[in-house]
Formats: C-alpha cells, sequence, structure tokens
C-alpha cells in the first residue's frame, strides 16, 4: 500500500464521520455572513489579483534553502515529541504519517482530491462540479 492510500484512508476514516457536521458548521457560518453578489465576485477578484497579477501568473516564492527545510522539519518533529502523548496516535504512527507529507507532489495532489470531496459534499447539486471532480480523482489516480 503507497503512503498516499495510507493517507486517503486515514482522511476517509477522520472525515466521514464529521463530514455532516462540518457541513453543518459550514452552511451556517455562510448563512450568518449573507454575502452579496458584489462581495463575493470582490473576493474573487482580490484572489485573482493576488496570484495574477495584470493576468499573469504571481512569481513564485523563492525556494527555501535546505538549512531552513531542515530547520522546519526540526521544529516539527519537536512538536510531535511535544504533543504526542495528547494524540491519539502512538508517536511512531505520527512521525509516520510526518514523513508521508515530505512528498510536494503527493501533497498537491491530496490537496486537490480533499478540495475536490469538500466541494462536491458542500455543493451536491452543481453537475458541472462533479465532473470535474471526477476528471481530477481520475487523473490523479494515475
Amino acid at each position: 500500500m503507497s503512503g498516499n492510500s495510507i493517507l486517503l484512508n486515514i482522511f476517509d476514516a477522520i472525515l466521514k464521520p464529521v463530514m455532516p457536521i462540518l457541513k453543518k458548521k459550514v452552511n451556517s457560518f455562510l448563512s450568518t455572513l449573507n454575502p452579496t453578489e458584489a462581495q463575493i465576485a470582490l473576493h474573487i477578484d482580490n484572489l485573482c489579483e493576488k496570484h495574477w497579477t495584470k493576468g499573469l501568473l504571481a512569481p513564485p516564492t523563492p525556494p527555501r534553502s535546505s538549512d531552513e527545510v531542515n530547520e522546519t522539519r526540526e521544529q516539527a518533529q519537536h512538536l510531535i515529541n511535544r504533543y504526542s502523548k495528547y494524540l491519539i496516535l502512538k508517536k511512531t504512527d505520527l512521525e509516520r504519517f510526518f514523513r508521508l507529507f515530505q512528498n510536494k507532489e503527493e501533497n498537491k495532489k491530496l490537496v486537490y482530491m480533499i478540495l475536490s470531496f469538500l466541494l462536491r459534499e458542500l455543493l451536491p447539486d452543481d453537475d458541472d462540479l462533479k465532473a470535474i471532480s471526477q476528471a481530477l480523482q481520475k487523473s490523479v489516480q494515475q
């Protein structure tokens, strides 16, 4: 079983039981906001401007040095050591789980799949979203 499969099984086990609650909380939050169409359009415009300034993709942030990467990894390991006693998982399981998240491409796939899943759950009647989501899942599984 690949690391990605293990992660998907873990997320599936975590998300499925809480999905109805999460859905209710998100819908409740969104209903209290009750944004107008103009406000939503403004948020989308701001997001686009941040990532695609004047129609061009914003330059990527400079890559972190190996020292910065190692320092971040050490900080994460310190947090695992510090808080592992409060978590359900054993420390060794948590460390294994942490190592699974070290692959940049697999992380991208995982994020896209989780977003796809959440959008399908939150907007079940959107047929276009279903088609896009299914295509994304097929491309990720290849």
